[in-house]
């Protein structure tokens, strides 16, 4: 399988991006088959061969949450963004807390000798 994937260049402490097409099996540093753009973070410079994303994602390339956000950005691709981060975990309420507690209490405590 095909990924659109964004692999990081430059220096330490001064990162780069380019968004490539790799196999999803192929290290994020490692072979790639094209590459499809950059990104310099620091001075928000994005440049995008639109023809050749449009192309590889008619091939059956699919593209990581980040760059799709990224080409929906760019006006590359239409639909709705993605979600790159896991939703929190459920916060324990009083009740939850008080539950945990009786089944505590409930123990016997054990002894150490």
């Amino acid at each position: 399988m095909l990924k659109i994937r964004l692999t990081r260049t430059g220096k330490k402490n001064r990162a780069q991006f380019r968004v490539v097409v790799a196999q999803n099996t192929a290290p994020v540093k490692g072979r790639f088959i094209e590459v499809l753009g950059s990104i310099d973070p620091h001075s928000d410079i994005v440049t995008l061969k639109a023809e050749r994303i449009k192309y590889w994602l008619g091939q059956g390339a699919q593209s990581t949450p980040r760059v799709h956000n990224l080409l929906i950005d760019n006006k590359i691709v239409e639909g709705e963004k993605m979600t790159t981060w896991k939703p929190k975990r459920k916060e324990k309420t009083e009740e939850d807390v008080k539950a945990v507690k009786s089944e505590n209490a409930e123990e016997p405590v054990k002894a150490d000798k």
